[in-house]
């Protein structure tokens, strides 16, 4: 009995050594977590869809797949002349990349910001106009969880690593940090799209994205126009509707990278701010 004690007692010290390690980890992690809202080094740009899966397809022939990767290239472009950012996309031209895949990307990069690009569908031919998602488990409206289902239904097959469970704990520390953040390079976005392309404000919306979910840095997911409506595959199709997305994106890095220096202290605000 006696040496079933000191077994026992042993067990416990042990156990609670590795969760003081585990948190003292988790910690860390944490804590480097809440460093993206102080930098923006990296971008992970994420064309929607791609080889075999094609995504929506407008009545004109036009697929979001080749719509999304037109879009994140020519970003890609431009950011990387312009700001001092390294950008990297989840797939080329002719890839199939599985959702998981994208998310272990941007982490994998240790990016500072992800962004997901889409062209949105819906039964609804006069819906048009562009929105802009975060992640949340519970949808802001009845469509935007229908469009995260058929979203989440692309490129799926992939077997999943094991999760650690300590990413858990992890996001779930931060979550709320990560959230905020997430929603406000959304608003920034959408704004801009309205100057730029002077599209229908369709809002900044919550969805449970599967391509946004175990991302350790500020990620969105924008729809840049209804494929399914006839104005909007028109446009889609026209590279200087393209292009005054690609600028409505671009300036929207290019301010979010202005608030980050500013949190970070490389750059001084203006005063009153």
């Amino acid at each position: 009995m006696k040496r079933l004690f000191l077994i026992a007692v042993s067990l416990i010290i042990l156990f609670n050594g590795a969760l003081a390690s585990a948190g003292d980890t988790t910690a860390s992690e944490h804590d480097k977590l809440l460093e993206k809202e102080y930098s923006l080094d990296v971008i992970v740009i994420d064309p929607g869809h791609g080889g075999s899966d094609v995504g929506a397809i407008a009545k004109n022939g036009l697929y979001e797949k080749d719509v999304t990767i037109k879009v994140a290239t020519k970003l890609k472009q431009i950011i990387e002349k312009n700001l001092k950012i390294k950008v990297y996309l989840t797939r080329e031209k002719g890839q199939t990349v599985f959702l998981k895949r994208r998310t272990r990307i941007a982490n994998k990069m240790d990016a500072d910001l992800f962004l997901s690009i889409h062209a949105n569908a819906s039964e609804y031919v006069s819906i048009s106009g562009c929105e802009t998602f975060f992640y949340e488990k519970d949808a802001s409206d009845e469509q935007a969880k229908l469009l995260a289902e058929l979203e989440n239904r692309g490129a799926m097959t992939e077997d999943d690593e094991p999760e650690d469970p300590l990413e858990f704990i992890l996001m779930d520390m931060a979550k709320s940090e990560l959230i905020a953040l997430s929603y406000n390079f959304a608003e920034v976005i959408q704004k801009e799209y309205v100057k730029s392309v002077k599209s229908r404000d369709r809002g900044v919306k919550q969805a449970p994205f599967t391509v946004l979910e175990g991302l350790k840095m500020p990620a969105v997911l924008t729809e840049i126009g209804f494929i399914s409506s006839k104005g909007d595959a028109k446009r889609l199709k026209d590279d200087k509707y393209l292009d005054g997305i690609i600028q409505a994106l671009y300036k929207s890095v290019k301010k979010y990278k202005e608030i980050t220096d500013i949190k970070s202290g490389k750059v001084k605000g203006k005063k009153g701010k």
